[in-house]
Formats: structure tokens, C-alpha cells, sequence
């Protein structure tokens, strides 16, 4: 989990080089694990997240409190536009997807980068596990997703918003590219992880 979000403000750093100052939307930040990263890397930057859940906020770095605005999404009245905006696992939740892709499109500044996670459900894992799969199906975790995506989707929604698709990457799946008698044998020798898979 801490190394995805390393990973992805990196990715987002990396698509602004040579930028000194740049400013940052998290939108779901949750308590600011993306935002963190993002100033690990990059400590002139301005970064800024929303949430919807109060204790987002309450729960958050006291260095990121303040950083941190709990409102809607869509209907908050941004001072400015940003040169990242990042949806982490978030757009697969809302209502208005629509809604909620425009918004960012038009908060970002020219050459900005909108920078989307979600699970994709034609990853080996998802495939291997089906209904087993955690994010579809495991009792353990009420996500409310509404809709699913896979790559054929990111360039859909990056043609219908005039955005250039830079990179679709899926992340931690080599694992599952291997053949099931493969994988047991690996977990047998080498363990799994606190969730008893990889």
C-alpha cells in the first residue's frame, strides 16, 4: 500500500520534469498518504486534497491537516487550477463519472497530468480468483464499486476527454502471471503477505 502511492507520485513527478513548482489535487485523499509522498518528493510543492468523510481530516498528519478540505467534489468552488490532479481508487465509486472526469479536465492547467488508479478486472489475479477476488466478491471488503475498468476503458476515457494516454501499467500482478501450481509452490517456499497471498 505505502509503495503504491510512492510509486504513483513518482509516476505523476516524473510526467512534470524539470517543473520546480507545480500544485497538487488529491481528490479522495483520505488522511494525505499520496499527498506525503508527494512532498517526500517534491517539498516546494503545493499540495491539496478533498474528501468527503470528516475523519479524513481528523485523522490526518498534523503537517497535512491543513491541507486537507472535506467537501464534494463536484460542487466545491476551487480558487485555482493544478498541475496534477490524482483519482486513487476512487473513480470506480462515484455516481458521476462523467461529472467527476470533466471536473478534473477543467481544473487541470495546460500540459497538467490526471493521473487514475483503479482495480482492473482483466488483470491475471482478477481472472485467476474470479469471484474470490477481494475487490469483487470477499466479505471482508464493503467498496461499493459501481463500475469496472480495464485498459480498453482508460483509452476510451482519455479519447472522450481529449486526454493523451500516457501510461496504463498494472502494478504488483507478475505474481499472478505465473501458473497456479507455480504460485503455491513460491507461497510454500518464500511465504505470503498478511492477506495469506503473495
Amino acid at each position: 500500500y505505502g509503495s503504491y502511492r510512492r510509486y504513483a507520485a513518482k509516476q505523476c513527478v516524473s510526467q512534470l520534469k524539470g517543473v520546480h513548482q507545480a500544485s497538487v489535487l488529491d481528490v479522495g485523499c483520505s488522511t494525505g498518504i499520496l499527498l506525503k509522498e508527494f512532498l517526500r518528493l517534491r517539498k516546494s510543492w503545493d499540495v491539496r486534497g478533498i474528501d468527503i468523510d470528516p475523519a479524513a481530516k481528523e485523522k490526518a498528519p498534523e503537517g497535512l491537516k491543513d491541507k486537507i478540505v472535506i467537501d464534494d467534489f463536484l460542487t466545491h468552488k476551487f480558487q485555482k487550477k493544478f498541475d496534477v490532479i490524482t483519482f486513487s481508487f476512487v473513480i470506480e465509486h462515484v455516481l458521476d463519472l462523467n461529472g467527476y472526469i470533466q471536473k478534473a479536465v477543467d481544473l487541470l492547467n495546460p500540459g497538467g497530468v490526471l493521473f487514475i488508479c483503479v482495480p482492473d478486472v482483466d488483470t491475471p489475479k482478477a481472472i485467476q480468483q474470479g469471484v474470490r477476488w477481494k475487490l469483487v466478491n470477499d466479505p471482508r471488503w464493503k467498496i461499493g464499486h459501481l463500475r469496472w475498468f480495464n485498459p480498453s476503458s482508460a483509452f476510451y476515457l482519455a479519447k472522450q476527454y481529449g486526454l493523451e494516454l500516457k501510461r496504463c501499467h498494472h502494478m504488483g500482478e507478475l505474481f499472478y502471471h505465473f501458473s497456479v501450481p507455480c504460485q503455491n509452490f513460491l507461497k510454500k517456499v518464500l511465504g505470503t503477505d498478511h492477506t495469506g497471498e503473495r
